[in-house]
C-alpha cells in the first residue's frame, strides 16, 4: 500500500488460471467475428483482392506489436492502451486514444446487441414469441446491465462452476483408464 492507502496490485487469489483462460478466449472474440466477415467481404467487397487487406491489416498489427513490446519494460502502470500512446506521443493523444478505444468498444456492443436482437426476433417467430429485433436488444442490455451492477462475473465465475467439475471428473475417468 502507498501513502494514500490504495493498493498498486492484484490481491492474492484474485485472478485464477480459469479467470485468464476466459479472458483470453473473450479478448479473441473480435478475431471470430472478422474471419466470419471473410465471406461477405469478397462477396460484397473487391473480391479475392479481400484477402490481400487481411494480410495488410495483419503486417500492420505485426508491427504495432513489435512497438508495443519494446514499450513494455517503459510503460509498468496499468493503464493499458491510453498509457503506452500517453507515454509515445503526449497525453492529449493518450486521452484521444482512449476516447477513441470507448467509441469503438461502444459500436461493438450496439453491433452485437443489434444482432443478437436480429437472431432472437427470428428463432423466437418460429416457436410463436413475436417480438421486433429492438425488443429483445433492449431484453439483452436490461440483463447485461443488470448483471453487471451486480459484480456478476458470467465468464470467469459461472464457467468455472460449470466446466471445472466436468472437467475434473473426465481427467478422473482419464486417468483411471491409464
Amino acid at each position: 500500500m502507498d501513502e494514500q492507502g490504495s493498493q498498486q496490485s492484484l490481491r492474492k487469489g484474485r485472478l485464477g488460471v480459469i479467470g485468464i483462460v476466459f479472458f483470453v478466449v473473450a479478448a479473441s472474440a473480435p478475431l471470430v467475428g472478422m474471419t466470419g466477415a471473410v465471406p461477405i467481404a469478397m462477396l460484397a467487397g473487391n473480391g479475392a483482392a479481400a484477402a490481400g487487406t487481411y494480410l495488410l491489416v495483419g503486417l500492420t498489427l505485426l508491427l504495432f506489436s513489435v512497438g508495443f513490446t519494446a514499450m513494455t519494460s517503459k510503460v509498468t502502470n496499468a493503464g493499458a492502451f491510453f498509457a503506452y500512446v500517453g507515454r509515445g506521443m503526449g497525453p492529449k493523444m493518450g486521452v484521444a486514444s482512449a476516447f477513441a478505444s470507448v467509441v469503438g468498444y461502444v459500436t461493438i456492443q450496439l453491433a452485437i446487441y443489434g444482432f443478437f436482437g436480429g437472431l432472437m426476433a427470428g428463432q423466437m417467430a418460429s416457436l410463436g414469441v413475436t417480438l421486433d429485433w429492438w425488443a429483445w436488444a433492449l431484453i439483452a442490455w436490461v440483463v447485461v446491465t443488470a448483471l453487471s451492477m451486480l459484480s456478476v462475473d458470467v465468464g470467469a465465475k459461472c464457467s468455472e462452476c460449470l466446466c471445472l467439475p466436468k472437467f475434473c471428473h473426465f481427467s478422473l475417468r482419464v486417468s483411471q483408464s491409464w
